[in-house]
């Protein structure tokens, strides 16, 4: 079932606030691709700019825009005696374990 009415017009909503209209094609379908998101949490509705009262998609579609965090070596580490090795420094360790950050959920390449 579809919320939208073909050839009719939808707002998208964040948190209550209009972010835009969007037309409805024939089909009922609508699409935008230039919804700018910031920083933060975002609860996204669509209110159908027809009838009365006009409908409201339920229930919001909620997600969080993180920062992006540029990645950070925090400590480089002999292996196996695990003692730091300091930026630039020698070792005659082989192997090292690194530890660092990154923005959550994100992949490195070391």
């Amino acid at each position: 079932m579809r919320l939208s009415r073909k050839n009719q017009t939808v707002s998208v909503l964040d948190h209550g606030n209009p972010q835009g209209t969007r037309p409805v094609d024939d089909n009922g379908d609508w699409t935008t691709v230039s919804y700018s998101t910031t920083v933060g949490n975002h609860s996204i509705t669509i209110k159908g700019l027809y009838g009365n009262p006009q409908p409201v998609s339920a229930p919001p579609h909620t997600f969080t825009v993180t920062a992006v965090v540029a990645p950070t070596i925090t400590s480089v580490k002999g292996s196996p005696n695990g003692v730091e090795i300091p930026h630039g420094t020698t070792t005659v360790e082989t192997a090292v374990t690194l530890t660092g950050a990154a923005s959550k959920g994100q992949k490195v390449e070391i």
